[in-house]
């Protein structure tokens, strides 16, 4: 299943790609863990049991990923605190760069997600979190 969710995200048409134990593939696009969200918020318990592989993974979406108890998940770019999470969820975890931290867009400070969740251990928890910075953080508009 991974090796699918990666191969349909490495042809660049969705930022995150979801291959459930059905067989059936989530996708979506978008900046953040927004698409992530939305993809966990409808089909989590679809997602139990599947692969996720996404462009990049940081704490925020590895507690949604543990959440929704996907059993692989593969990054272009994982944070340490997101490999130390989906590793205590005993999740299968490939990647192509480990970094330190997720930072911000201008690469001045932790991305505000990351920043969000950040002293959070319990998953519940984060994605209540997660849940209220996306529903007051509209979406960026796309030029």
């Amino acid at each position: 299943m991974i090796d699918r969710a990666v191969e349909l995200l490495s042809k660049g048409e969705y930022t995150v790609v979801a291959i459930t134990t059905s067989n059936e593939v989530i996708t979506g696009n978008g900046t953040s863990v927004r698409p992530l969200f939305e993809i966990v918020e409808k089909k989590q318990e679809a997602l139990s049991g599947g692969a996720v592989a996404d462009k990049v993974i940081g704490k925020a979406a590895a507690c949604l990923l543990c959440r929704s108890k996907v059993s692989s998940v593969f990054a272009y770019i994982m944070s340490e605190p997101a490999l130390k999470l989906l590793n205590k969820y005993k999740i299968s975890v490939s990647y192509e760069k480990l970094v330190k931290a997720i930072m911000n867009r201008k690469g001045t400070d932790l991305c505000p997600m990351e920043k969000t969740v950040a002293d959070i251990e319990d998953i519940d928890e984060c994605f209540e979190k997660i849940k209220e910075f996306i529903k007051s953080t509209p979406p960026p508009k796309r030029i």
